[in-house]
C-alpha cells in the first residue's frame, strides 16, 4: 500500500455497522501505520484517525493504539464523554489488540 490509497471498510459496534472510506496517511516501514476513516454521511461520525505504532522499551516491543475523533463530526458533548471515559473507564473483558500483543510476545 501507499500513502494515499483508499480502501472500503465495514465497523461493526453492538450489532450496528458502519461504512467507511479508509485512507492511508502515513506509514513507516515496521514502526507505524496511519488511517483516517470517512465514514458515510448516514453514519454521523464523520472522520476518525487510528494510529499503530510499535515502540521498543525495556519490556521488549510495546503495541501502541491510538484512536483520534478530533477530526469528527461528532458533537463536543460525546468527544468529551470518550475522553473522561478513556481516561478514567475501566476496562472490561479483552481488548481488541489483545490477540495481536500476544503474537508480538
Amino acid at each position: 500500500m501507499e500513502v494515499g490509497q483508499t480502501f472500503a471498510v465495514t465497523d461493526e459496534m453492538n450489532r450496528k455497522r458502519s461504512k467507511a472510506l479508509a485512507e492511508l496517511v502515513h506509514y513507516e516501514k515496521d514502526q507505524l501505520i496511519h488511517f483516517r476513516y470517512h465514514y458515510e454521511e448516514s453514519a454521523q461520525i464523520g472522520a476518525v484517525d487510528e494510529i499503530f505504532e510499535l515502540r521498543s522499551g525495556n519490556r521488549g516491543v510495546e503495541l501502541v493504539h491510538t484512536v483520534d475523533f478530533d477530526q469528527s463530526t461528532l458533537p463536543w458533548w460525546v468527544k468529551l464523554l470518550i475522553g473522561y471515559l478513556n481516561r478514567f473507564g475501566k476496562a472490561e473483558g479483552e481488548g481488541p489488540l489483545d490477540g495481536i500483543a500476544a503474537l508480538l510476545d
